[in-house]
């Protein structure tokens, strides 16, 4: 794993450490995941860049391919966390009406 990658895992693994709500935990490993897509999707970007500019046509398309499936898999993360950021807040509230009920 390149070692970008290990820091993202790292910083996730802290803040899973710092939380143990289902739903905020859920949004973490949702959240470094897209990490991990940007950084590769930056990646495909620059090498899809490279092979246009040394005139590779095969190598830019395939590169263009493979950068749009990076694109679909950061768009289906998106769509994973949109339920659970919506889960998250009604939890926050729920608790909140809980405690303005205690006092």
């Amino acid at each position: 794993m390149p070692e970008e990658a290990e820091g993202l895992v790292l910083d996730a693994e802290q803040q899973l450490g710092r939380d143990a709500g289902n739903e905020i935990a859920d949004i973490i490993l949702v959240g470094a995941a897209r990490k991990v897509e940007h950084m590769e999707m930056a990646g495909y970007e620059t090498a899809r860049a490279i092979a246009e500019a040394l005139e590779m046509d095969e190598a830019a398309k395939l590169l263009g391919e493979t950068l749009r499936e990076e694109q679909q898999t950061d768009k289906r993360l998106e769509q994973i966390a949109k339920p659970l950021l919506k889960a998250a807040a009604e939890a926050e509230e729920d608790l909140e009406a809980e405690d303005a009920d205690e006092v």
